[in-house]
């Protein structure tokens, strides 16, 4: 049993709204009131530039914290996992008709091993910085496919290894799982995702290029 990072592949594309528009989610929080359906677009697309949008099934948004944009594909097969965890909600890219996840889902599950830089705020303890996450076995047990824990920005997202075998066997693209804890060695040091992490272009490059000759 693992506990993953959850997040789309930024090799590919990064989407942000048209023309700068608000954006009307915010994540971790239910969507209340009328949803009008952003259209979004790649963020380094330049003004009148139409690129291939590259065939992939999970897309970030340029800012992290806003979650995850899926397929219709992606929706299609993962609706009944991630409708257990939070929203899904309209969304196009250009003009073709994407989904925004939100999830909602936010479970006590991490140890008192947990490791790292913890801030005392309105009764409430938050990890500034992280060394190592340690997860209770009992609660990941019980944990929905995809979660938050609460102490933790909103912008991360956790994965069972149920949802990360439903992308395999389904050959969806664009996401991306790194193992952050495991039932027999607990916590990865240091875990992905919690540092600064070096941009690699060759590699973004290379990996539209395959994507592309398939």
């Amino acid at each position: 049993m693992q506990v993953f990072l959850l997040r789309a592949d930024s090799d590919y594309h990064v989407l942000r709204p048209e023309d700068g528009a608000f954006w009307l989610g915010r994540s971790g929080t239910p969507v209340s009131g009328a949803w009008r359906a952003p259209r979004l677009l790649p963020y380094d697309e330049a003004p009148g530039e139409a690129a291939a949008l590259l065939p992939v099934d999970c897309l970030p948004l340029d800012a992290a914290a806003d979650g995850l944009v899926l397929s219709e594909r992606g929706r299609t097969i993962l609706g009944p996992l991630l409708e257990q965890c939070g929203e899904l909600w309209p969304v196009r890219v250009r003009d073709s008709a994407y989904w925004w996840f939100n999830c909602l889902a936010s479970v006590d599950v991490l140890a008192p091993t947990t490791q790292g830089e913890w801030v005392e705020a309105a009764d409430q303890r938050f990890l500034a910085a992280v060394r190592r996450l340690d997860f209770l076995v009992d609660g990941v047990l019980e944990a929905p496919p995809v979660f938050r824990v609460p102490e933790l920005p909103a912008g991360y997202l956790f994965a069972r290894d149920s949802l990360r075998e439903a992308v395999g066997r389904s050959g969806l693209l664009g996401f991306r799982f790194d193992a952050v804890w495991r039932a027999q060695g607990g916590g990865v040091m240091p875990p992905p995702g919690f540092g600064v992490e070096a941009v690699d272009e060759a590699r973004a490059v290379a990996k539209r290029a395959a994507l592309l000759r398939r």
